[in-house]
């Protein structure tokens, strides 16, 4: 019997692979060919909606209600008002914002009655939708597909393995969710149609920073640890188990990658990244290259101020402090006032 060489990791091989884009585009497409790699036909209008009555809860008036999404599945949402005590809105409305939850929150936790962590260093942060409008802010949370512990990660991957052929995407029909919830945030009463911002955290900020790349009527966003860096890094450098099949768009990199969507459809508007130089979902090397890419974009349009980058030395992580830095940002972008 002959000694043999090992056989390397099926992962090592591919990682060694080098970038395949035999398409790349022109800056005035990438937002059409992200719409169709993610298998989206158009922005949605606004869904119907049932809504519960609304209570008050502490200082803020809580409305919670569900619409049906693409699949024609139900999506539980929350909408939060601010107290009277913040002062009569102006007559086009207050700002709002969007608030997504990461893979094991949901609606009920963005809207706890109490901001906290049940663990300081992972899990969700709750209650930090409430406390956006205790600030002033109109908040509709989502109980995002494909979030909450009880989601079934199995039928995922069946899902995503009967929409690839189709030419659609979980990713596709998580974006298309978000979307359908930020049209309907900004059709409530007393909404400010020109100043709705979208935030979310680790799946929620994924969400956050696709939306905003196909919807220019997106004022402001926030993604949170929300794996914008670069899919090459992701693949050559990243912990691949740890993303599902939506992260993972099919062709993809055959066109352009995080920094291309970024400068096309999203500079200059206002942008706020959470990278945590330690997060496990979004290697540090991709950031650097987002950000090489992206600063000269925001600065080149006269807009250094409309980026702002918070990169901890932490992991996976999104604390009550990082907050501040939220409602900060959005104080000064849809507001035009300093916390």
């Amino acid at each position: 019997m002959h000694d043999t060489e090992p056989i390397p990791e099926v992962s090592d091989l591919i990682r060694s692979l080098p970038p395949y884009r035999p398409r790349p585009v022109d800056p005035d497409r990438v937002r059409d060919t992200l719409m169709e790699l993610l298998g989206i036909e158009g922005l949605p209008d606004a869904p119907s909606a049932t809504w519960d009555d609304p209570v008050i809860e502490d200082d803020v008036r809580v409305t919670r209600g569900r619409f049906r999404n693409a699949l024609d599945e139900t999506a539980p949402i929350a909408v939060c008002r601010p107290s009277p005590a913040h002062g009569a809105p102006s007559p086009a409305g207050r700002p709002a914002i969007l608030c997504l939850p990461g893979s094991r929150g949901d609606a009920e936790v963005l809207i706890h009655h109490r901001l906290h962590r049940k663990d300081p260093e992972r899990g969700p942060l709750y209650g930090w939708a409430r406390e956006l409008a205790r600030r002033g802010f109109v908040t509709l949370s989502l109980s995002a597909r494909g979030c909450g512990p009880s989601d079934d990660r199995q039928r995922w991957i069946r899902e995503a393995n009967c929409m690839r052929p189709r030419g659609r995407s979980q990713m596709g029909y998580v974006v298309l969710e978000a979307l359908q919830a930020i049209a309907l945030l900004a059709d409530l009463d007393g909404v400010d149609t020109s100043r709705v911002g979208v935030t979310g955290f680790s799946a929620g900020g994924q969400s956050t920073w696709y939306a905003t790349a196909l919807a220019p009527s997106i004022k402001a966003a926030a993604p949170l640890c929300g794996g914008l860096g670069t899919m090459e890094a992701m693949i050559r450098e990243g912990d691949l188990v740890r993303h599902g099949p939506d992260y993972f768009v099919p062709g993809f990199l055959r066109h352009f990658d995080h920094p291309d969507i970024v400068t096309a459809c999203i500079a200059p508007r206002p942008l706020m990244l959470l990278a945590p130089t330690r997060d496990e979902d979004m290697p540090a090397s991709g950031v650097d290259e987002l950000l090489a890419a992206v600063e000269p974009a925001y600065a080149a349009a006269g807009a250094e101020d409309r980026l702002e980058v918070h990169r901890p030395d932490l992991h996976h992580v999104f604390l009550i402090e990082h907050l501040e830095w939220v409602a900060g940002f959005f104080a000064r972008h849809l507001v035009g006032r300093h916390l």
